[in-house]
């Protein structure tokens, strides 16, 4: 009769197992070289079963609901939330990314994996792109990849659900964030439900239940009703109870369908059933554990020993249950607890998997701790030695921990680490290597380095470094072999490479990376593409300066990014090549690989990332000193627009820069002035390296000259206290650099040109060309306006020649009206016969002054001139509110002085009033 009751009933949670239907059973999407990590049940819509109960009532709710962003089923366990999802999607024939949830998916890189593989059942390849960020040993933040993905979804063809089944499971704050922003950003062809035995902890739901965005069901909504719960007790098991036994079953449970459905394996074979349903206990808390006694205490005990030890695991097939329950029949056993409904519920098409019913397990696994103790650390031994004996690497881990089999889980984490790169910060691998004993991890070296490299990644350096520096005494004083401890000395030296790259300590950078290339094996690809990236970054930027080595470092590192296969990494190392490329005034070039790794970022799906973003900025900076000042601009506000989407703060700030230049070059010294200082404000807001900080430094030097605010500058040059004859550090060139046009603006020239001398100097041990140039200019203005034309022509022919490959333009623009004079100058004494051998053509020089005839500043307000000294300190005194009399006596000078010193203020300012200049002063940031 048991039986017979059994198998008539199926109202409780179907749970994560697949059905035949078009959009489900295609996994060939899913790409190869990660599929065989996933759990594809997790993914599968459950079947319709033809004995469920349907719920019109509820199924109109939820069609309602497909119309807002958002379905939230909350409710606690057994309401039957995923039985409905099951009816709305089968009998409705919606097309869904099915993803059941379990407590292994807190990492959130992890869980993103899971929703992309989801997806790719409804189209092939959607996220790959989103894939290829996720699987770079150093994934770009999450939004980015979001982005990508949210991106990718638009090509499916039409509307859709996206099912997150058990989200109560996430306990993860970074997945909850994942969730927030991809409801803010929902493509309108998508649909999101949560199915969760507890409201999920997004900010937004208050906001999408206010905007009518979210329909809600929960508990009083799926209980089931007087009506319904007749259907089950007297059609579908024919128990023929009375109106008033339903009414109090129904009371009782409060239309807990769990309780139910127990009540119902209860009433089984009793010849009594309303003395029983008079004595049942009504209390949510405690009908589970009185029903769960009834049911288990009438199976045969070789059942119920089947049912206590397999609790255990998260998923159930046959030859798993034979090695932890020592039997050979397991899969007979789950074949008849599935035909009984016994709360196992099948996870793919071929019944190879199962798993129990949550609340069901939750229960076993209690008793089977109060009954049988003793066996739990055995039966979790069993089940990690099985796990990883199938490749299942991850649920090994968790058993071996289970089993508190400390030296199995560090034997899998090892080999998991090998393969498995930083996932998020707090990383799986990093929340199991903090479950090591330490005696554990300090008698292995190889952990030691996988900890240090993961601690680093999640941004506890100090930690890193205590690690690294027990990995090498563990590698003084133990035998592996000499090219085995090679290559475990060549992992700590990139990871101290890295290290020293966000301590900007550009030499040790060096030292470390050319040593972990030195011992490195050539096929540990992953680990010499990071080495080889950060030595590029250690000698191009990191206070080195030596670009020829960085663009041979950078060059090495594509290519042994292409030959690891990873796309993203690819880009990252061609990224900084354009970089160096740009430093060193190969324009041409630079334009050619950006261009060429733009384009490989756009075919592989990788145009929403933060290193796209550097990649548009750089080509814009690019087409502004070449004199398109309009396009450049455009494309360097896309590459800011990318890296704030990337939330990558340093892709950001040299973006942010190149804007600076430009906006500088159009003599837009409002919208300069304005960038600086959101430049200012989100330095403080993020752990910039030096090397940029530096750069943004100089920067506002730059901005305050160009604008006339010779006192911010000075005030500048007194707090970092720069001289002449100071050892110049390529990390500060930049601001070595700024101190030389303030000595400039101070009439201060000889101290000028000796500063740029040096500065030249050091700049072409380096290769930098670009700034060579930029001295060379400032050199024949200096010379110019010492009446010394013939060195000023010859500071600028050295520009000339090393400009026109590069075809740069703006950078001669952009100092005015002597730089034209000069350039006439080289024209006038050729016609006069005066040929010379130079470096340059006469036609580049023709398309300089070309240039300055037709530029025209845009009709941008701004201060087209400078203040003077004297004008800056009258703007100051009308600030405080003195009156020109006053004025006058204070700076010892005349009425009539002071009168033509504000309308000469007030000309330049472009106001007509006292109030106006202090008004547009402080808006430029002079005042």
């Amino acid at each position: 009769m048991l039986l017979e009751l059994l198998k008539k009933a199926n109202v409780l949670d179907a749970g994560s197992f697949p059905q035949n239907n078009s959009f489900n059973d295609d996994f060939s999407g899913i790409s190869s070289n990660w599929d065989d990590t996933l759990l594809k049940t997790k993914l599968c819509v459950p079947p319709l079963q033809s004995s469920l109960i349907s719920r019109p009532r509820l199924v109109k709710r939820m069609d309602d609901g497909f119309e807002r962003k958002l379905t939230l089923i909350s409710a606690p366990a057994g309401f039957g939330k995923t039985t409905l999802l099951v009816d709305w999607v089968h009998r409705q024939k919606i097309p869904v990314a099915w993803f059941s949830v379990d407590k292994g998916d807190n990492d959130p890189l992890h869980f993103l994996t899971y929703v992309i593989a989801g997806l790719q059942t409804l189209l092939a390849g959607t996220g790959k792109a989103a894939l290829t960020m996720l699987q770079s040993p150093q994934p770009p933040p999450i939004e980015p990849i979001l982005i990508t993905l949210i991106n990718d979804v638009l090509r499916i063809p039409k509307d859709m659900a996206l099912i997150l089944d058990d989200y109560h499971l996430v306990d993860a704050k970074p997945i909850h964030d994942q969730i927030t922003f991809l409801l803010e950003n929902l493509p309108a062809q998508m649909h999101l439900i949560i199915a969760t035995r507890s409201d999920p902890p997004l900010p937004l739901l208050a906001r999408l239940r206010s905007q009518n965005q979210m329909t809600e069901l929960r508990a009083t909504d799926l209980s089931f009703t007087a009506d319904e719960t007749s259907v089950l007790f007297n059609q579908r098991l024919n128990l023929r109870l009375s109106t008033e036994d339903i009414h109090l079953l129904d009371t009782r449970t409060e239309g807990w369908i769990a309780g139910l459905q127990l009540a119902a394996l209860s009433l089984s074979g009793r010849k009594d059933p309303p003395g029983f349903i008079k004595a049942f206990k009504g209390d949510n808390r405690y009908v589970a554990d009185y029903l769960t006694e009834e049911v288990l205490n009438r199976q045969p005990e070789p059942l119920g020993n089947f049912l206590l030890r397999t609790s255990i695991l998260r998923r159930l097939s046959g030859p798993l249950c034979d090695a932890v329950t020592g039997k050979e029949n397991s899969r007979q056993v789950l074949n008849t607890l599935e035909k009984t409904n016994l709360f196992v519920i099948p996870l793919d098409n071929n019944r190879n998997w199962y798993r129990y019913h949550h609340l069901f397990a939750d229960l076993l696994e209690q008793r089977l701790r109060m009954k049988q103790g003793d066996l739990v650390s055995e039966l979790h031994r069993r089940a990690s030695q099985w796990f990883a004996e199938n490749g299942f690497k991850n649920d090994a881990i968790d058993h071996a921990f289970a089993a508190r089999d400390v030296g199995q889980a560090a034997q899998l984490i090892e080999e998991v680490a090998e393969i498995d790169w930083d996932r998020a910060r707090e990383s799986r691998l990093l929340q199991w290597l903090k479950q090591l004993p330490d005696k554990i991890i300090a008698a292995n070296p190889k952990l030691s380095i996988f900890y240090a490299r993961e601690l680093l990644n999640s941004g506890y350096l100090d930690d890193a470094e205590k690690r690294l520096q027990a990995a090498e005494q563990m590698l003084g004083s133990t035998s592996i072999g000499n090219q085995a401890e090679k290559a475990l000395q060549g992992r700590i030296a990139v990871i101290r490479a890295y290290l020293s790259a966000r301590k900007s300590d550009g030499s040790r950078i060096i030292q470390f990376a050319d040593q972990a290339l030195k011992f490195l094996p050539q096929k540990d690809l992953m680990w010499r593409s990071v080495a080889a990236t950060t030595l590029g970054i250690g000698y191009g930027w990191a206070g080195v300066g030596d670009l020829v080595k960085a663009h041979q470092a950078l060059s090495e590192a594509i290519e042994i990014s292409r030959a690891s296969g990873n796309i993203y990494y690819h880009i990252f190392a061609g990224s900084g090549l354009g970089a160096i490329m740009v430093m060193q005034a190969k324009f041409k070039e630079a334009t050619e690989n950006n261009r060429k790794f733009l384009n490989l970022a756009i075919a592989s799906g990788l145009e929403q990332t933060g290193v796209v973003g550097s990649l548009y900025g750089n080509l814009g900076l690019i087409l502004c000193e070449c004199n398109d000042l309009d396009e450049g601009i455009r494309l360097i506000k896309r590459g800011i627009e990318l890296s704030e989407l990337g939330r990558d703060p340093v892709n950001l700030a040299s973006c942010q820069v190149n804007l600076l230049k430009a906006l500088i070059y159009r003599m837009d010294f409002a919208g300069a002035f304005k960038t600086m200082e959101t430049i200012n404000e989100r330095a403080g807001d993020f752990m910039l390296p030096s090397w940029i900080t530096a750069t943004i430094s100089a920067l506002n030097v730059f901005t305050w000259l160009a604008g006339g605010n010779l006192n911010a500058a000075q005030k500048w040059l007194k707090e970092r206290n720069l001289n002449v004859d100071d050892t110049l550090e390529n990390l500060h060139e930049l601001e070595y650099l700024a101190f030389a046009h303030i000595l400039i603006f101070q009439k201060q020239l000889d101290a000028a040109d000796r500063l740029l001398q040096r500065l030249i100097e050091n700049a072409t041990a380096g290769d930098r060309v670009y700034l060579i140039i930029e001295m060379r200019l400032w050199r024949a203005l200096i010379f110019k306006a010492k009446q010394d034309t013939a060195t000023a022509l010859s500071e600028l022919k050295i520009a000339l020649t090393l400009a026109e490959p590069g075809g740069l333009i703006s950078i001669f623009v952009g100092k005015g009206k002597p730089v034209a004079e000069l350039l006439e100058e080289i024209l006038d004494t050729e016609k006069r016969g005066h040929n010379q051998q130079t470096g340059f053509s006469r036609s580049y020089v023709k398309k300089l002054l070309t240039a300055f005839k037709t530029y025209t500043p845009p009709p941008i307000e701004g201060l087209l001139e400078p203040l003077s000294e004297r004008e800056l300190e009258v703007l100051s005194l009308i600030a405080a509110g003195l009156s020109n009399r006053e004025i006058g006596e204070k700076l010892f000078i005349s009425l009539n002085t002071v009168k033509t010193h504000t309308k000469s203020i007030n000309s330049k300012l472009d106001v007509s009033s006292r109030i106006k200049a202090v008004a547009r002063a402080k808006e430029l940031k002079i005042l």
